[in-house]
């Protein structure tokens, strides 16, 4: 299973955060059996964001996108993933009930911009995210799987355990798996 991540954000960008994410989870997709093969920062930017997932989708079997799910101007990872698949978004009522349990449960209101978390592409199947606000994603384009998750290492890392190892799994059925073995003289 050839494998892609793609970070999305300014701030990883600038050096303003350092992108923990990607380490992270090139360790995680080979240990259960995958091979990542490139790592792609880019800035928050819709065209640049749809450039680079065609061109990673024509590689690659997985492509990990980590960052811009959140409810403010700059997160723009749904708005490319809807023009990279050329559909709309939908409202997820599940996420929308969790999320206002969410903010019930901190004594707070939901905000309308907060809502929008749970608007989703229209053909991705949601990881539901019980850490924190933004769920995770799961869509498909042309032959490849492309798994969106929220920025958030502690959120990123539970939604990839929980849903993301699914589709590992139904990707690399049947194919041989990568055993890497480190010998230090």
């Amino acid at each position: 299973m050839k494998s892609a991540l793609l970070t999305i954000g300014d701030e990883i960008c600038s050096g303003q955060v350092l992108n923990s994410n990607a380490h992270w989870l090139a360790n995680y997709i080979t240990e259960s059996g995958g091979e990542v093969l490139e790592h792609v920062s880019i800035y928050d930017n819709v065209p640049e964001i749809v450039k680079s997932l065609q061109r990673l989708a024509t590689s690659y079997d997985l492509i990990v996108v980590t960052g811009g799910l959140g409810p403010t101007h700059d997160d723009v990872t749904k708005k490319a993933l809807c023009s990279l698949l050329n559909e709309d978004l939908r409202r997820d009522e599940h996420t929308l009930a969790r999320l206002r349990e969410f903010w019930q449960s901190r004594d707070r209101e939901m905000t309308p911009l907060q809502e929008t978390q749970a608007d989703v592409p229209a053909s991705c199947t949601v990881i539901d995210n019980a850490v924190g606000t933004a769920p995770g994603m799961v869509l498909q384009h042309n032959d490849c799987f492309i798994v969106s998750l929220p920025g958030v290492p502690m959120e990123m890392k539970y939604l990839m355990q929980t849903g993301g190892l699914t589709v590992i799994h139904e990707i690399n059925k049947g194919e041989q798996t990568v055993l890497r073995k480190t010998f230090l003289t």
